[in-house]
């Protein structure tokens, strides 16, 4: 309580008064723009993306059908108007879709001495392995629970004895393999494979420790009904699915000075064991690869161009192989059980699917899924892309096996987008299932892009036809790269292979850089674009300076893949952000009421923006008022004499 004497007193306190409400009016003002700075940093710092990473741009929005169809409000009716309608209705789907292009990150090699690095590529969610075109590989863990250093493999001579390197060890009847050819690979889970000098080295990654050989093949150069395997051309591809591995090659066919393409099946029967059990060969003149010599030349593997066994792709009981000059898949499926001594397995023709008119090349690039098949028809003869075909057999489905679902090439010129014109779409594909969604990447190195598209297989068992497949984005090369490619593989670039790494998206660019073999050089690099499963999106985590998945609700509304987050769905981060905001402004609240701050003798608003800052208690300074009543208990305290009890302070 305060008593004020005369009515002098009362006069000359008035000033101070209205000088104390000028400054907590000032220090009010401060302290309101010192909240809206930082609600605004709190808020951009969750939501902003760093442009270093990937960078995100929406360029247009699916919503229907091409103009030259009709507009999706048109009643679909009987008669030609009905029939375009519900066409289009059965090639884009009823829900719209947003596209996006990324800009990918820096390409970097994962070796650094392979030149060429990128030529052959695969991945699984455990392992990125790479090949190049010098005649070495290497595979590299992605895990941050892998302890196992990179596993390099090399078919040239000089490299063996090198004991950083692994080397063919398979049976090949004296051939040697010859120096800097390209190395194929595979990937699945914890396994790897190498092709290349005639021989394909099988590997498993243990208790992400260290890597075992598991098995070199071919173990016999006898192939069924009595052919011969040809050495050179054994490994030309290869492939890795549950249990089951394909390899390409060639067998020699009695009678003729060219080998006839070839296609090795070998199942597994335990984690350490592998054996051959089919051969399927195609010695009718369209099956020809052109350019391979008779079966005597010691001469460099190459894989078959256009021939039986361009690209060949497996999953569990299926097996598809493509054959480019027919324009055409052909889709096998195994018969029999087991493997060991005494059952007999083979694999029996089940269908042919063609591209059809204004296609060619199809199956120059397979890759094949539970339910779903996707094959590329790259061609500088016309249009190329890649094609979609559901792998359902169960009866009573609304799209029976082997039925196109999804054509690149009509979002490709729908969106105006390079793959159009471009004349290599499809050189490259990769798919991987997560729950209803298969991710697809499409390599474009003429376009120098890779396309993303997502396929939802619900829509393959559904009563009523309607869009399985959408594009997602194109993947740009990163800012500033090396336009120029190798002159021994001009064509080859950004784009010419593609995997999927886990959660990443992964495109190769193995002319990067590049000048001859010969000068020794590592060259070619490889990028990553981070991606979700559906149910999550993506956001960026500052404490760790890369991206992560934030789970986000139902997988309809949050369908993963490259999407970032919106502000509703960042959920934690969001709460955790808001809440300190919170806290921040209830501190300065309680330091805007307290009486020193607002009878501080502060001439600056800075001062008072570091007070509130801090919110810490506010120090007297020199000139300050103290509370009522605080100098006279200061002065009691002073004139205790010496030996006087002592007596607390007066409760004013």
């Amino acid at each position: 309580f305060v008593r004020l004497e005369g009515e002098g007193k009362q006069v000359e306190m008035a000033p101070r008064q209205q000088h104390a409400r000028k400054k907590a009016d000032h220090a009010q003002l401060c302290a309101s723009s010192a909240i809206t700075l930082a609600l605004a940093c709190s808020i951009a710092l969750v939501f902003a993306q760093p442009a270093s990473a990937v960078s995100f741009q929406k360029t247009a929005d699916i919503t229907g059908p091409p103009d030259a169809l009709l507009p999706r409000n048109f009643s679909t009716g009987q008669g030609k108007i009905g029939a375009k309608v519900a066409e289009a209705e059965k090639s884009y789907g009823s829900s719209s879709h947003s596209f996006t292009t990324v800009a990918a990150s820096t390409c970097t090699p994962v070796e650094g001495t392979i030149h060429g690095e990128g030529k052959s590529l695969d991945a699984s969610g455990k392992i990125l392995v790479v090949g190049g075109d010098d005649g070495r590989a290497v595979a590299h863990c992605t895990t941050t629970r892998c302890l196992a250093p990179d596993k390099k493999f090399s078919i040239n001579p000089e490299d063996a004895t090198d004991s950083s390197y692994s080397v063919p060890m398979c049976a090949r009847t004296g051939y040697t393999p010859v120096k800097g050819k390209t190395v194929h690979v595979a990937a699945l889970d914890d396994q790897l494979a190498f092709a290349g000098g005639g021989c394909v080295e099988l590997f498993r990654l243990e208790d992400n420790l260290d890597w075992v050989h598991v098995a070199s093949f071919p173990q016999t150069m006898d192939s069924k009904d009595g052919l011969s395997l040809v050495p050179q051309y054994f490994g030309s591809l290869v492939t890795l699915s549950e249990g089951v591995m394909a390899v390409t090659g060639a067998v020699q066919v009695k009678g003729s000075a060219v080998p006839a393409p070839a296609v090795v099946l070998f199942l597994s029967i335990s984690q350490l064991t592998w054996v051959q059990v089919d051969t399927i060969t195609c010695s009718d003149p369209v099956c020809a690869c052109p350019g391979w010599a008779g079966g005597s030349q010691v001469g460099p593997a190459s894989s078959c161009m256009g021939g039986f066994g361009s690209a060949v792709a497996v999953q569990e009981q299926l097996l598809a192989i493509g054959l480019p000059n027919n324009n055409s898949v052909l889709i096998y499926r195994q018969r029999g059980a087991g493997g060991t001594q005494g059952l007999d397995v083979s694999w029996e023709f089940a269908t042919v699917i063609s591209g059809g008119t204004g296609v060619s090349g199809l199956g120059a690039s397979l890759a094949m899924g539970r339910q779903l098949l996707v094959a590329g028809y790259p061609s500088l003869v016309g249009g190329s892309g890649a094609k979609v075909y559901s792998m359902v057999s169960d009866p009573g489905v609304a799209v029976p096996f082997g039925k196109e679902v999804y054509d690149t090439r009509a979002d490709c010129c729908t969106l105006k987008l390079r793959c159009c014109t471009s004349g290599l779409v499809g050189s490259a594909v990769s798919a991987m299932q997560q729950q209803d969604t298969v991710h697809v990447i499409v390599g474009d190195p003429l376009g120098r892009q890779a396309l993303l598209v997502d396929c939802n297989t619900l829509s393959l068992l559904s009563d009523s036809p309607h869009a399985v497949c959408h594009m997602e984005a194109a993947v740009n090369p990163p800012a500033g790269e090396d336009t120029a490619g190798a002159p021994e593989h001009p064509q080859r670039n950004f784009g010419g292979a593609v995997a999927i790494n886990g959660d990443d998206f992964v495109v190769a660019d193995a002319n990067q850089g590049c000048s001859s073999p010969s000068t020794g050089k590592g060259c070619g690099c490889i990028t990553h674009v981070p991606s979700c499963p559906p149910g999550f999106c993506l956001l960026y985590d500052w404490s760790e300076s890369r991206h992560v998945c934030l789970g986000c609700g139902d997988a309809s509304q949050c369908p993963g893949s490259i999407h970032s987050c919106a502000i509703e769905q960042a959920g934690i981060f969001a709460v955790t952000s808001l809440g300190t905001a919170l806290i921040f402004v209830l501190c300065c609240c309680l330091c805007s009421v307290n009486l020193r701050l607002l009878a501080s003798s502060l001439t600056s608003c800075w001062h008072v923006i570091v007070d509130i800052c801090c919110c810490l208690p506010v120090h007297r300074r020199e000139g300050e008022e103290g509370l009522l009543g605080e100098d006279e208990e200061r002065r009691e305290r002073e004139e205790g004499h010496a030996g006087a009890a002592p007596h607390p302070p007066t409760t004013r």
